[in-house]
């Protein structure tokens, strides 16, 4: 099981991730624009489009709007693999950047 601990290690991020941080009042935003996305962008909308199709989705906040199921992770194929590779990759520099660590100096 991986814990923050482990998400938080002193491992560099991935070549060429670097995050923006803006402050939404006390809430941290980290951004990272991913280049040459336009494929995969295109087989993700490819894959919501056919889940629209044959599930209802959730109705939770959007009058009108379609969401899906909270089990994105459970979709599989390259593109999803790849989303989630890029998430994990993410909050890995967030954590890494953000966490406290007792064993450094302030």
């Amino acid at each position: 099981m991986l814990t923050i601990s482990d998400m938080a290690s002193e491992e560099s991020a991935p070549a060429g991730l670097t995050l923006a941080k803006n402050d939404l009042g006390t809430s941290p935003i980290f951004t990272h624009v991913w280049p040459d996305s336009d494929e995969l962008n295109a087989q993700l909308r490819t894959i919501v489009l056919d889940r629209m199709a044959v599930s209802p989705g959730l109705k939770k906040s959007n009058c009108g709007g379609w969401q899906s199921e909270r089990n994105l992770q459970l979709w599989g194929g390259p593109a999803i693999d790849r989303l989630l590779e890029r998430v994990h990759a993410m909050l890995h520099e967030v954590l890494r950047t953000t966490v406290y660590h007792p064993t450094k100096a302030c």
